[in-house]
């Protein structure tokens, strides 16, 4: 079966491989990995390249090749950019494949407005943000994000994209948000984004409690894995500072407030920890912690160290340097600048229409 599977990737001459990775695996000469996943032996799962070599649209040709039964996951890593996925998306939008694929953007990274184009994908190709070859998935990724900051229209159209467990998700965190901008939309849309948060962290703090932890291995882990998923804390009441903080995250960066609300990841003490900020249309931003009651503040104390500001910087490419107050930076301007746009696709100029002359007219 390995040996069938391998077949149509070594019988093209531009995707000559290498046996590097044992002989379940192996990788062609643009740094695409294949793996045969142990299970049952029917999923292939091909990865994409560290250096975010674009995927070449004979993928598909390839995929239609191998034998009946089988599976196909994309990996997408975390280097492998918006402009890249795009493609992909095409490739399988305008050429017919014949194997059940699910591409797993679980890793990746996304701004918020940048475009995706998931609605024109058939139906046997399904999108995963839910780690599509693990068994459950607790934690956030930038899809969640990126899915809560569509518009109502577009959602009900890519919603059905998804695989089952990515679609289950999603609509989980939009119920989340739907049910709280019910409740509390005529009082929220009375105050000012400060009023806001501070009105979305007190809540959380009523309705959310810390759920512990415990030290494996000398690092502090949570009790249970689900305690720092944002839909696990909303529904048990309880999370760790990762769930708790990202569910602050859920309930200001959606469609309905669309406050520009990112997680920052560092140290409190000697402990691992997570909590949020927020950057105010007036160019100032504050630091969120459900955990320690640090609402508001403008400055971390001492206790506080190491800290990542990766879901900035995503969001905001150019910025290297994230210390110093940033100018008010405005939806519309959340794009990368670094990647090159979409090529334009090529459409063959329609043939000259004939029309046939006129008859003569009767006199």
């Amino acid at each position: 079966m390995l040996e069938k599977i391998k077949c149509p990737f070594r019988d093209d001459v531009h995707r000559m491989h290498e046996e590097r990775y044992g002989s379940r695996a192996w990788m062609d000469i643009y740094g695409i990995k294949y793996r045969l996943s142990c299970e049952n032996g029917s999923t292939l799962v091909i990865t994409s390249p560290e250096n975010n070599q674009l995927i070449p649209d004979t993928i598909i040709e390839h995929i239609n090749a191998l034998p009946d039964g089988i599976r196909v996951v994309f990996n997408l890593a975390r280097e492998f950019n918006v402009t890249g996925l795009n493609l992909l998306l095409e490739y399988f939008a305008r050429k017919e494949c014949n194997k059940p694929v699910v591409i797993d953007v679980t890793c990746m990274q996304f701004g918020m407005n940048e475009f995706i184009p998931l609605e024109n994908l058939p139906m046997n190709v399904k999108v995963s943000n839910t780690a599509a070859m693990g068994a459950q998935y607790y934690g956030e990724n930038s899809f969640d994000w990126w899915l809560l900051r569509r518009g109502e229209e577009y959602f009900n159209k890519v919603i059905d994209k998804l695989d089952n467990r990515s679609k289950i998700r999603a609509l989980d965190l939009q119920g989340i948000v739907l049910e709280f901008y019910t409740k509390y939309g005529d009082a929220l849309e009375t105050m000012s984004d400060r009023e806001k948060c501070d009105f979305v962290f007190k809540h959380l703090r009523k309705t959310t409690s810390f759920a512990g932890s415990v030290m494996i291995a000398g690092e502090e882990r949570p009790k249970c894995p689900e305690h720092s998923d944002p839909i696990k804390t909303y529904q048990s009441g309880k999370g760790i500072c990762t769930g708790r903080s990202n569910l602050f995250k859920v309930l200001l960066s959606n469609r309905y407030l669309g406050m520009q609300c990112y997680l920052v990841s560092g140290n409190h003490g000697s402990t691992g920890h997570q909590w949020a900020e927020v950057y105010f249309k007036d160019g100032t931003r504050l630091y969120y912690d459900l955990n320690l009651s640090l609402n508001g503040s403008e400055k971390l104390s001492g206790s506080y160290s190491d800290i990542n500001h990766f879901d900035y910087i995503r969001n905001h490419p150019n910025t290297s340097d994230v210390s110093s107050l940033p100018r008010c930076i405005r939806d519309e301007e959340v794009v990368s600048k670094d990647v090159p746009p979409l090529p334009a696709r090529r459409i063959p100029p329609l043939p000259p229409r004939r029309v046939p002359p006129l008859p003569p007219r009767k006199k």
